[in-house]
């Protein structure tokens, strides 16, 4: 019989003992109607080097594509570049901050504005040429802050937070140098600070400590009233991790804070909130010691919309599709430290038809390659474990488990080219599992290889894991069991 359930998400709930699902390094796919088993479990993209800048002490802050002038633009510690799309590097300059992120916005008038938390600048995406904006801020007025996080663009304008207030600020028409000193208005539906902002279908969302709320760009001349909160869209669920906002799909997606969402991860449908984290990813989140440098960043890929969020001082990396209301978790294994770790990757960037992203650790820049099984030639860690598998507290005897998976992927020569796929049994509902049981995925060509294991012992609560460390191509379809239940 198929194993109902095998093919799905994370969920490790409170208890074990109640759920103890792993989806790691792997993502549901749901399929058609009319296929082999209506979902799957594929291996995530693996990392492939793009470019290396040569200075491991100063890692990655941001990328931002440029599709007027076809430029990859980077910030690594504090120093400002760019690639072109033959992977020529032009330094633009330095900044003076060397740590936290940095975000992109761009006009119609060959101009990005840069900002770090603590000052922003203007790329000049023609002149090649970086410079700082110097426009005074004062208390209670317009000009440009000193610690903006976040940047948006709506209609010519170029829109930035104070990261210590409510207020935010916008520049003069189509120039991002000119900031007036009536250009600035306060999020003030709610008393808490506003953490950040992001611009979806050209409304700009205002995130605070523990709300939100909606503004849109009026048209009136009036510098006072030029942009104005839509009403009725406030909402008590905030955020304390600014840099977990992100947005795909025309849905803004952010780490909640607030009585309403502490530990909750949060979607914007329409100008409403939809918790899409489960009860077993919120457990997991709200255990963490740190929340509040949570970063998150999406990726379209495939017909998958990814969400990808890490928590640096948890060292823990969640990844939720859109597309399919799913969660699994990237991981990376140092195998220096031989440690298993956060995803290594941090930001990202659609350039050139592909997605890159910063390693987190090195001056590397990568592409998120699905034909590419190894993250920069480190394996990937590929492991799903079952549901419990139990008939109402009688034992259970299993004569036997098959996992149906993609076969014959083998290589041509070294580790993968016998790829091998690892059983683990736990008789206690997942607490321990013991030692790994082999079997092959079919070298080269061997299509019809079959992944079996036999005579398996019985258990009145029993959970399966399977796992891949072979850098090969990884699918799994479903898992049927050959079983009888006793009578007691």
């Amino acid at each position: 019989m198929k194993i109902p359930n095998f093919i799905g998400q994370a969920y490790t709930s409170r208890s074990r003992a109640i759920d103890s699902q792993v989806c790691k390094n792997l993502y549901p796919e749901i399929e058609r109607p009319e296929s082999k088993n209506v979902k799957a479990l594929i291996g995530r993209p693996g990392l492939s080097e793009y470019y290396d800048y040569g200075d491991d002490t100063v890692t990655g802050r941001g990328l931002y594509y440029s599709p007027v002038v076809s430029k990859l633009y980077c910030v690594a510690g504090s120093k400002v570049f760019y690639l072109n799309a033959g992977g020529t590097k032009t330094d633009l300059g330095t900044i003076s901050s060397t740590d936290g992120t940095c975000r992109f916005a761009e006009n119609a008038s060959n101009e990005i504005l840069l900002v770090s938390g603590q000052e922003g600048h203007i790329i000049d995406t023609l002149g090649d040429t970086l410079t700082k904006i110097t426009v005074a801020n004062y208390p209670n007025s317009g000009g440009f802050p000193s610690n903006p996080s976040h940047v948006g663009f709506i209609a010519g304008y170029f829109i930035v937070n104070d990261s210590t207030t409510g207020n935010f600020y916008w520049s003069d028409q189509d120039d991002g140098g000119t900031w007036d000193a009536l250009n600035f208005s306060n999020a003030e539906g709610s008393p808490d600070g506003l953490e950040g902002l992001i611009v979806n279908r050209n409304e700009l969302w205002l995130l605070g400590t523990t709300s939100y709320e909606v503004w849109y760009l009026t048209g009136e001349a009036d510098d006072a009233n030029r942009f104005r909160v839509i009403s009725g869209t406030g909402r008590s669920k905030g955020t304390i991790a600014p840099d977990s906002i992100s947005q795909i799909q025309d849905r803004v997606l952010w780490l909640g804070n607030g009585q309403e969402g502490f530990g909750c991860v949060w979607m914007s449908e329409g100008y409403e909130a939809r918790k899409i984290s489960t009860p077993a990813i919120e457990y997991a989140i709200r255990g963490y010691s740190r929340h509040n440098d949570a970063i998150g960043f999406t990726f379209q890929f495939e017909n998958h919309a990814f969400y990808v969020l890490t928590f640096p001082t948890a060292d823990q990396t969640w990844v939720y599709d859109v597309n399919t209301d799913m969660w699994h978790e990237w991981t990376y294994y140092d195998s220096s430290a031989a440690s298993e770790e956060r995803a290594l990757c941090v930001y990202q960037a659609y350039f050139e038809g592909a997605n890159y992203t910063q390693s987190r650790s090195s001056s590397k820049i990568y592409a998120l390659d699905p034909d590419t099984y190894t993250d920069d030639g480190e394996g990937i860690q590929r492991i799903r474990s079952c549901p419990h598998l139990h008939a109402d507290r009688k034992r259970v005897f299993y004569h036997g488990f098959e996992l149906d998976l993609e076969r014959g992927v083998g290589l041509a020569t070294g580790q993968g080219s016998d790829p091998q796929v690892a059983l683990e049994i736990s008789n206690d509902g997942g607490f321990t599992f013991g030692s790994e049981l082999w079997a092959t995925m079919g070298k080269i060509g061997e299509y019809t290889a079959r992944a079996q294991w036999h005579r398996l012992g019985q258990s009145r609560d029993r959970v399966f894991r399977v796992s891949v460390f072979d850098p090969v191509k990884t699918v799994f379809i479903a898992a049927h069991m050959d079983a009888k239940v006793g009578m007691s």
